[in-house]
Formats: structure tokens, sequence, C-alpha cells
């Protein structure tokens, strides 16, 4: 070594090897800046577009690649997420990209280099710009799947590649990273948004603290103390609590660190059983995966909702972060929509009846007229003794009963016209006990017993006395039906004050309320049944369906017209109770008298005028009229029956309401009351819909009759108009 050139030489080749560690250095120093300056600008923001562009222009300018971009690869073509191009500001430079099948297969692999631009298709160099080498990195996240960033050089040493490809890679897992924290942040805003008014103010603050999650650790136990939830990091191999928050520290009392966890949270000497840490342990779940579960706590009875994770924790291997928020609320809230969404079903399916019944029944109607209305007129002048007498009273019967399938389907519809009127719901119950009818279904069912109150309240309800006989006569029916080896039937009638709303009412207000309890002795109801009892046409072995095969349906119906709700409990075996509520309202017994069976009334000539488009309709109606001792003028639309009243007086008018080839006779009454403001009418209909019904009785209508009538309903209705004082001519 004493030549001083060897010496030399010496010097030379460590100083070489200085120069290429300081220029390693520096390129480290290079590149930790750039990172620095893609974490300072990508950390506040929030939309991750904003994050992949801010990446790329960066990267582009420090690193000096003329043209960087991302985007999403969909079976070998590169759809653009964002793009930074140093050498022009065309958006959609260098598209389409093509990336062929070999390169493809290959970034399944991790990140690829491509020294080439071998099996890559661009457009850039129409712009000027000739790549000679690209770096492709794939990445994926929750908003971007099967994503790739391009980064083109005219660089093609394989070194410059290979150097760099280690940074690049640091800063798409960094931007990667926020991405994935913007997408749970955004979860977790949504999750918030839920929950009641004061747990959002306090998660709003955690919110804004995730923001800076990389900043200070005070501010960080700030914000999780501010949360409404129970808080707290576990050792998944020891189970002993790392951390608490400030929360599950006051409100359980044996809140501490080093305690096993179920010792903490249950008092017990074992685990949970619905623990996930061994679910964590034996798989491969990464630190970006959150496990979201919920259960019914019976120490506390409420239901939590839990968000677990892994995390890193000082000084020990695995540790698992718990967030445990009390959803009791929500899943209260959930079975209220299931119960409402039960119903809002049910009442589609009755919408879709109603569809069917309101097609026929006017017409249906109209054609019963002549068999339930004619035979009232023949019989009232036939002599007693007529051997025409009992086969026209059949031919009424039958009409009669005909009438009443077409009254209950527009019932199960929800369509037919309520009379609403206070009847007394204890005699509606007696009455009915007391009928020839029951007791005629009692003596063929010798097996079976009824038991009713023997002098029930007075207990007034707002509703029709015929449709609540009905709903009793049905639910008895089907309930002697489930007991062929006999029972006994038991109706009750109680008073009840509902102050809150009842799950699953669709229709409910506070107050009292009259239940009507029908239960019986027999087979019971198959739990798989019980949600299908109330579809129309429905039935089942066990199931019974009332004369007109709708059964349980009709029951349903007229309760909803009731502005009631119906509650079935039932066990295979042991029998069926029907619950059915009713608003109790207030009345007098004076009010409750009941119309006995009489002679019709018939009249002093007095004038009335019929419209109907249906000239049978009119012809019974002349002929029933005339018998009752009226004057009567026909019309056959509501344009002549204004054309007539124009020039003419009828002290009354039977106006039919559904006249196709015309105006109906809603509208044909608002234009007689433009000049006849007081002018009597009776609305005649064989079917109607109940809202203009409403809206005609508002405009001041006498009545409503339904065909087909009988002598004495229509006496009765046109005695009552013609008597109604608030009319004056």
């Amino acid at each position: 070594m004493d030549d001083p050139l060897k010496k030399i030489e010496v010097l030379q080749a460590a100083i070489a090897v200085l120069e290429q560690e300081n220029s390693q250095l520096s390129e480290r120093a290079e590149d930790a800046m750039l990172l620095g300056l893609v974490a300072e600008a990508i950390q506040g923001m929030k939309d991750p577009l904003d994050v992949l562009t801010n990446v790329l222009e960066r990267a582009s300018i420090l690193k000096n690649y003329p043209f960087v971009t991302c985007g999403q690869l969909v079976e070998g073509n590169v759809e653009c997420i964002s793009s930074y191009c140093s050498f022009s500001d065309d958006e959609n430079i260098g598209y389409p990209i093509i990336i062929g099948p070999e390169i493809c297969e290959e970034l399944d692999a991790g990140p690829f280099v491509s020294h080439s631009m071998d099996g890559i298709a661009t457009t850039l160099n129409t712009q000027g710009f000739t790549a000679t080498s690209v770096t492709i990195i794939p990445f994926s996240c929750h908003d971007y799947h099967n994503g790739i960033f391009l980064f083109f050089d005219r660089e093609s040493s394989q070194n410059y590649h290979t150097s760099g490809l280690f940074l690049l890679d640091q800063i798409v897992n960094m931007a990667v990273g926020r991405l994935n924290n913007l997408y749970l942040t955004k979860e977790l805003d949504i999750l918030n948004t839920s929950l009641e008014g004061r747990i959002r103010k306090k998660t709003a603050a955690l919110r804004s603290a995730n923001e800076q999650l990389q900043e200070a650790h005070i501010r960080f136990e700030a914000v999780l103390d501010g949360i409404d939830a129970h808080i707290y990091v576990v050792d998944m191999e020891t189970y002993d609590i790392l951390y608490v928050n400030r929360k599950s520290a006051s409100s359980l009392p044996c809140a501490t660190t080093g305690k096993p966890c179920y010792k903490y949270l249950r008092h017990e000497n074992l685990p949970c059983q619905n623990c996930k840490i061994p679910e964590f342990l034996t798989s491969s779940i990464t630190s970006d995966k959150v496990i979201v579960w919920e259960f019914w706590d019976p120490a506390i009875n409420k239901w939590i909702l839990n968000r677990e994770k892994v995390v890193s924790w000082p000084n020990v291997n695995r540790a698992k972060l718990t967030i445990s928020t009390d959803i009791s609320e929500i899943k209260k809230a959930e079975e209220e929509r299931e119960e409402m969404l039960k119903s809002l079903q049910q009442a589609q399916k009755m919408e879709a009846v109603g569809v069917l019944a309101g097609s026929v029944a006017h017409d249906l109607n109209n054609i019963l007229s002549g068999i339930v209305s004619y035979p009232d007129l023949l019989l009232a002048n036939l002599a007693a003794d007529s051997e025409m007498r009992k086969p026209l009273e059949t031919i009424r019967t039958a009409g009669r009963k005909s009438a009443a399938i077409v009254r209950d389907l527009l019932t199960l519809a929800r369509r037919g016209l309520n009379i609403e009127q206070t009847v007394d719901l204890g005699n509606i119950v007696k009455e009915y006990v007391e009928s020839a009818e029951c007791r005629a279904l009692l003596r063929s069912h010798s097996n079976v017993k009824i038991v009713s109150p023997e002098d029930p309240i007075f207990l007034p309800v707002l509703g029709s006395a015929v449709h609540l006989s009905n709903v009793l006569m049905n639910i008895v029916n089907n309930g002697i039906e489930s007991m062929p080896d006999g029972g006994t039937i038991t109706i009750s009638l109680e008073v009840i004050s509902l102050l809150s709303h009842p799950q699953g009412w669709p229709v409910w207000r506070a107050g009292d309320y009259v239940e009507l309890t029908i239960a019986d002795t027999g087979a019971g109801i198959p739990e798989d049944m019980l949600q299908k009892i109330f579809d129309p046409f429905f039935t089942g072995k066990m199931l019974g369906r009332s004369g007109t095969g709708l059964g349980l349906a009709i029951v349903w119906g007229t309760v909803m017209d009731h502005n009631g709700a119906v509650r079935v409990e039932s066990t295979e075996g042991k029998g069926t109770s029907f619950h059915i509520y009713l608003p109790l309202q207030g009345g007098d017994k004076a009010q409750q008298a009941e119309t006995g069976k009489k002679d019709p009334v018939k009249g002093n000539g007095e004038s009335i005028l019929v419209v109907d488009d249906i000239e049978n309709q009119r012809q019974i109606a002349l002929e029933i009229l005339q018998h009752l001792n009226y004057t009567v003028t026909t019309a056959d639309s509501g344009e002549a029956a204004i054309e007539y009243l124009r020039k003419n007086r009828a002290d009354l008018v039977l106006l039919d309401m559904i006249m196709p080839n015309g105006i109906d006779g809603l509208e044909t009454y608002k234009r007689i009351l433009e000049f006849l403001p007081n002018q009597r009418v009776i609305i005649v209909s064989g079917y109607s819909q109940k809202e203009r019904i409403d809206e005609a009785e508002r405009l001041g209508i006498s009545q409503y009759v339904s065909k087909p009538y009988t002598l004495r309903n229509i006496s009765e209705a046109i005695q009552k108009a013609l008597a109604d004082s608030i009319y004056r001519q």
C-alpha cells in the first residue's frame, strides 16, 4: 500500500461507492418526499376521483412521467377513471387503451412492469408522444374493482423501472388505502344517520375525527369517548381487555383493562358462545375486513349491533376492535314496518278482488232488480191464497241471496257502502245468538255449545249492524266447522283503552275500543296457514267458509271498513280465538231502535223523476212507484233529466249513478244544483265507488239505495227524503 497510485485507486473506488450510496440516498429522500407530498395532498380529500387525480398529477410531475392514467380493466379494455398529461389538456388523450391477454394474465400475480409497448395499444402517438415503456400496477377497492395504474415514459431502462416500481407501488397502496378509508367512513355515516338525534350528534364528532386518524392520540381518544356506544379492544389470544372508551368504563362498574372480556361483559368464566375471536383466529381475515353482526342481549334486554375488525396494538400479536351499538329502537321500527307491509299486501289483495267485483256488480245488481223488485210488486197485488204466491216468494228469496253474494264481494273488496250509524254491538251479539239462523246451526251441530253474555251492556260503535252481524256469523261458522267432534264457542265483550299505537294496526286513534272475542275449542289453525286465512278464496280442511265462499276475507274487509283491527291466536289441538277491536262511540239507546217489518208506505201523488240509462230498470221503477201511488216520469240520461227539470218540477229525483253513455249521476246532480239548489235527490245504483257517493252526500243527496231494492226499503227512503226539512221549495 506504499504505492501512491494504488492508494489513489483505492480512494477513487471508495469515493465512487460513496457517490453511488449518496445517489441512492438522494433518490430515497426524493421518494420519501414524494410519498409525503402525496399523503399530504390526499389526506383531507373526500371524493375518490379527487384522490386519484392528485396522486396521478404528483407522480407525473415529481417522477417525470409525461402521461399517467388509471382505469378499470374490463376484458382487456381500460375504462378511464382519471388521467394526467404534462403535454396536453385533452381529457381523452391516449384512449382507447387495450391491454393484450398475456399481460392481463400476468397482472393477476401482482405489480407488472412492461419494458416496451408490446401488447399495449394506445393513441398517444397521435399527440406527438411516443411511449417506449409503461409501468402497470393493479389495484382494487370498494369503489373501483379490477383497477390498474399505468405510468407511460420515454425511458426504456430496466433498472429505472425496477427501482421506481417499489415507490409507485407505495403510492398506489396509499391511494387505495385512502379510497377504502373514504368508503368505510361513508358506510359509517349511513349507519349513524339512522340513529336518533342524540346519537347522530355524537357520531358526527366521530366522523369528523376519523378524517384525522393519523393525528395525536389524545384527539383520537376524545372522539371515541364522545360516541354513544361501547367501544373496546381485546387481545385475541388471552381475551384480556386492552382498551375501553369512557361510556363502557362508566356504564359497567367492573369496566377495567387487563380482565378477560367475558368476565367484564357477561360475568362468566368462559368465552361467550357467539364470540367472533375464533373466527378471526382460524381464518385469513385481513385488517381491512369488518365483521358486522347483531344479537339479542338478555342481560340488558336490548338488541346490540357489533362491528368488529382486527387492529394493530402495541405489544400484542392480534387485537380485535369492537363497537357495540344499541339498535333496539331500529329493530322495533323494522318489526312495525314488517307488520305494515303485511297489512299493505292484504289490502292489495282486496284491491285486486275489488277490481273484479266492481266490474260485474253494477250489471249483476241491475239484472237482479227484476227478480227482487218485481216479485215484491206482484206479491203486493196477489191474493193471499194464490197458488203463485209460493213460487214468487221462492224467486224473491233466490234474488235476495244472489244480491247478498254481490254485497259480500263488494265488502270483501272494501268497495261496498257502509251504513254509518251508531249501533249497539252488545245487542248485535245477543240478536245473532238468539236468531233462528243460529239456533238452526246449533240443531245441526248438537255437540257444539255457544256461550255468550246473557245481558250485554250497551256498547255503541259506528257502523253497519248487518255487516257486523255477518262478521260474527262467519267466525262462528268457521269455529263450528273446526269442531267436528263437538266443543264450545265462547263470545265475550270488553271495553279496553288504547293510548299508544298497537303494532300492526293500519288505522288507529287513541281512546276506548270494544274488544269482541270469539274463541273455539277446535282443531286450531296450523302456523303456516295463519298468514293466509284472510286471503280471498283461501280455504283448508280446518277452515270454514261463508255461504258466498269468501269466508274470513269478508271478516277482514268489514273490520277494516269500520276502522278496526283483527288479531288471531291459535294453537293446534287447542283452538282459535278471534279478537276484533272497534272504536267505542258515544250514543243513546234510543238511537238504536230497529225499524220493524211493516207494509210499504204509499205516497200522495208526489211527482218523481226516474233517471236510468237502462230501459228495464226504468220500467221496474215506474211500476213500483206507481203502485206506491206516485206520479212518475222517466229519463234515459243525465242530460235528459237536466233538460226536463229546466222546464218542469219534480218533488223527488231517483238518480242512477253509473250511466256510461253520458254524464254520470254525480255530475248530473252537480248540474241540477246549479239551477235547483234545493232539489231532493236519491241515488239508486247497482254499484258505485264509495268516494263518489261520499261526495254526493257532502253535496246534499237525501239517500243512497242499492239495487236491487224491495218495496219496503225504497218506500222508506222516499218518505224520508220527502220529509227532509232542510229542503224548501
